[in-house]
């Protein structure tokens, strides 16, 4: 029994640790804003894993809108669960879908990320991932900037 407790406790703690070492293949999800494409022409793809009504994702969001008019070399994907249609008349005309991609999986399990806490931010550059985070804290929108910067 204490092992199993030890076991929970440490796939909790370490839940987004074995991340998709390379980006995954987009054509597995569905895009909900048809009028936004992904893009490969930047450098680096940020996808943030979020959940529809999630409190801090939508802080992160906001913050994601300033990244974006700071960082020209990154396109930004929001990973959201809970159905395309949710999705879709939540964001609907917001800044948020006119300025990232938002995919969803129907088929796919949101754990295809390992992501246990929301939100969770994959950072991506050529393909390979160069950075990751679970939750959003003060300077979570800043470290990646920064790497962003690092790494140009």
């Amino acid at each position: 029994m204490k092992s199993y407790i030890i076991l929970i406790f440490l796939s909790f703690f370490y839940g987004g640790i074995a991340a998709q070492k390379t980006e995954p293949n987009f054509n597995d999800f569905n895009i909900v804003n048809q009028d936004v494409s992904i893009s490969n022409n930047k450098d680096y793809k940020l996808i943030m894993v979020s959940g529809a009504g999630c409190g801090y994702c939508d802080i992160a969001l906001k913050n994601l809108l300033k990244l974006k008019k700071q960082a020209t070399n990154i396109n930004i994907t929001i990973y959201e669960f809970g159905g395309i249609k949710r999705i879709a008349n939540m964001y609907k005309g917001s800044d948020y879908f006119k300025n990232f991609v938002f995919i969803n999986a129907e088929k796919e399990n949101i754990l295809k990320f390992n992501a246990n806490f929301l939100p969770f931010f994959y950072l991506y550059k050529n393909g390979k991932l160069i950075w990751k985070e679970k939750g959003i804290g003060k300077n979570t929108i800043d470290k990646i900037f920064k790497k962003v910067e690092k790494y140009r």
